[in-house]
């Protein structure tokens, strides 16, 4: 039996849980843009050359776009094999603590901010976000307030509100991070 895959749907869902733009993906490898852009609207396919840079571009297995879509109803995530994607230019670290299940509507990952990490451009994605610190202190702005989350405390709002977070303390930061609708992590 034939699986039907929607790699450009997925291409897309990885680039936007990561935050990345179409340029984005252009600057960190040879495939443009438009290109791209045409693959995840399904007005062409990828040539192996091209899922491959987009895939290192988002530091992913190509594998990942063309998987089937026969999940577990139950995923355990285990300690030292779960997915990590490090962004150095953001000097943040991600690590999934969910798995793949059957219509996931949820995403929690483990984010780690470096020392000196700052506010970068604010995001806009549709749904909720929710974070809980577990070492350090954040800043997150969110709209035009701005909140210091330290060790301990948790933060909930509105994805759809213009936001961004910093690492406010002097050592790295890690915090519980989900979201909602999920990631593609």
């Amino acid at each position: 039996m034939a699986v039907k895959v929607d790699v450009g749907k997925r291409i897309k869902e990885y680039r936007q849980r990561y935050n990345l733009t179409l340029k984005e993906i252009e600057s960190r490898v040879d495939v443009s843009a438009t290109h791209v852009s045409e693959i995840e609207r399904g007005k062409t396919s990828p040539t192996v050359g091209a899922l491959s840079k987009i895939a290192a571009a988002l530091e992913v297995d190509p594998a990942l776009f063309l998987a089937g879509d026969n999940l577990p109803d139950v995923a355990v995530s285990r300690a030292g094999e779960r997915s990590v994607v490090r962004f150095e230019q953001e000097r943040l670290g991600l690590e999934a603590l969910s798995g793949a299940v059957p219509s996931q509507a949820l995403s929690v990952v483990l984010m780690t901010w470096e020392p000196g990490t700052g506010h970068g451009p604010p995001r806009v994605r549709e749904g909720e976000e929710f974070g809980l610190v577990i070492s350090g202190k954040l800043d997150v702005r969110v709209g035009e307030q701005t909140y210091v989350v330290c060790e301990g405390d948790s933060i909930h709002f509105r994805a759809d509100v213009p936001h961004s977070v910093a690492n406010a303390g002097d050592g790295p930061c890690h915090a519980i991070w989900a979201t909602s609708p999920k990631l593609g992590f």
